[in-house]
């Protein structure tokens, strides 16, 4: 019996929690599912019915084709496999030779740079894309080779 009053205890929580956890998803499926939504509908479709309102024709491929040839993607992915494969290749020797040596030998500031690249690594991806942006178009990189 005193399993059942402790599941009855810990039941509001465990009601709370799931209804957080679906609030969360619900405010994270609600835009990419307006952006499928709206990727289909047609120029009417799009100036006469709600976000949220379902398309005609799920078929309607017409604008996809649009962006593709507009953004150029078949050399945008293609820029992107290169840009990938170079630094896969190179980071990785890069960061084999350094690990090496970082591990291998003592010396002064060793720790530092140890301290440094955890330092760097616990910095997110995604705080630092404004600023790489805007270095690649000081250096003319973007929409470049």
């Amino acid at each position: 019996m005193k399993q059942g009053h402790v599941f009855l205890k810990k039941l509001p929580k465990q009601i709370l929690q799931y209804a957080i956890l679906l609030l969360g998803a619900f405010c994270a499926l609600v835009p990419i599912v307006s952006c499928v939504t709206t990727a289909f509908k047609n120029d009417e479709e799009y100036r006469t019915t709600s976000v949220m309102t379902l398309p005609e024709s799920w078929l309607n491929f017409e604008n996809f084709k649009v962006a593709w040839e507009k953004a150029d993607m078949g050399k945008a992915f293609l820029n992107s496999f290169l840009i990938l494969v170079c630094v896969l290749v190179g980071s990785t020797m890069i960061s084999a030779m350094l690990a090496y040596v970082l591990n291998r030998f003592q010396f002064r500031g060793n720790h530092l740079i140890r301290n440094l690249f955890m330092v760097a690594a616990l910095i997110p991806g995604i705080a630092t894309q404004v600023t790489v942006y805007q270095i690649m178009t000081v250096l003319h990189l973007v929409n470049t080779l």
